[in-house]
């Protein structure tokens, strides 16, 4: 029986461009400096944050590196989707 996904009522929201962008933001920092992922992110289309847990600030050259990773993604306009699966196939 497969049933239709309902997100939760703070997905409604959400601007799709800005929750891909948190996603490369997030695989940026992973890669860059072995953190986890972010700690809290606040996604809107106007203002955003995301918290990372760094054992330092990032320096100057390292935040221009970001955001030269970041764009570098966004530039390739890779086609982004949205798939729902079960807990038992994503397990897989």
């Amino acid at each position: 029986m497969e049933q239709t996904p309902i997100p939760n009522s703070h997905n409604k929201a959400e601007y799709p461009p800005m929750h891909t962008a948190e996603h490369i933001l997030n695989r940026t920092m992973v890669d860059m400096f072995g953190c986890p992922r972010s700690r809290n992110a606040h996604i809107e289309r106007k203002k955003s944050k995301c918290d990372y847990l760094l054992a330092q600030p990032p320096t100057e050259a390292q935040i221009v590196e970001i955001e030269r990773r970041v764009n570098e993604v966004i530039d390739m306009n890779l086609t982004v989707s949205c798939d729902f699966m079960s807990l038992e196939e994503a397990s897989r």
